[in-house]
């Protein structure tokens, strides 16, 4: 088992951090003190709110846990008890960091971004929910079963409507 445990105060102390944060904003420079930035720090409030709920995030993981049951080239842990608001338990995966595979044959690598691109595809066209923080620390491969192993899902975002009814619609729009 594999245990995310929240550093103590972490959420308590968000929107401290970000309002201290903004502050520096305008020192920036002179366009800076034009924008409006207060939606943005809602944003940025709302978001690492989000990511600080272990149990949020345990649901997306089981979420994505279903969605790839059947998936014979991408996978990703699974949520286990007792996971709670600041302790996240899941299951141990193996496979080694995304980026060590930058010596690897170029048809591994060029492999491994096929498979970010088509999680990507697959997240936006039929999952409707997006993992919005792909730096590649999410991701393990696992070069046994060539499987991308997908691993943090506290930024996970629902993405709305169907993109194939969205894109038909303003491609009509378009046509007008």
């Amino acid at each position: 088992m594999a245990i995310k445990i929240q550093y103590p105060g972490v959420r308590e102390s968000i929107d401290s951090d970000v309002d201290n944060v903004a502050t520096l904003f305008p020192d920036v420079g002179p366009a800076a003190r034009e924008l409006d930035i207060k939606p943005l720090l809602r944003d940025a409030k709302r978001q690492l709110h989000d990511e600080a709920d272990y149990v949020r995030e345990g649901g997306y993981l089981a979420r994505y846990g279903e969605l790839l049951a059947d998936a014979p080239t991408t996978g990703c842990r699974n949520c286990r008890d007792p996971t709670t608001h600041s302790v996240l338990a899941m299951s141990v995966v193996v496979g080694v960091p995304v980026e060590s595979l930058v010596d690897a044959p170029q048809e591994e690598r060029d492999r491994v971004m096929n498979l970010c691109c088509l999680r990507c595809c697959c997240e936006l066209f039929e999952f409707r929910l997006v993992q919005t923080d792909p730096n590649f620390a999410n991701y393990r491969y696992d070069t046994d079963t060539r499987q991308l192993i997908l691993l943090d899902f506290g930024a996970t975002r629902p993405s709305g409507r169907p993109w194939p009814a969205s894109s038909a619609g303003s491609e009509r729009r378009d046509q007008r």
